[in-house]
């Protein structure tokens, strides 16, 4: 189940970057997504996050038969694709976090 978890995460992220990102064949997925002021049912084929919880629902039935632990997959899926994202940015970066200062009185 690991293996298709990842395949499916990284399915996830890569179909919902076309859909958001990306001209595509014959500009297809720019007119799929019409104008950035544009409002309606397009509108979250702006964003990344959003269309990744759409992309993954589908994807959950290649990971795991259906159960009630289906939704907590799909919800996985979606934001592994989101982490993903944001690992892949450029100027991303990464540090430790700070010393932990103890308490006043330790």
């Amino acid at each position: 189940m690991i293996t298709e978890f990842v395949i499916g995460t990284l399915a996830t992220w890569r179909i919902a970057s076309l859909l958001t990102r990306e001209e595509g064949p014959f500009a297809l997925f720019s007119r799929l997504r019409g104008s950035d002021s544009e409002r309606g049912p397009r509108r979250p084929l702006h964003c990344l996050y959003c269309t990744s919880l759409w992309v993954a629902a589908p994807i959950t039935g290649f990971v795991a038969p259906w159960s009630w632990r289906s939704i907590v997959i799909w919800l996985a899926l979606s934001g592994g694709a989101c982490l993903l994202d944001r690992a892949t940015q450029q100027g991303l970066e990464i540090a430790p976090l700070p010393d932990r200062q103890p308490p006043p009185g330790e």
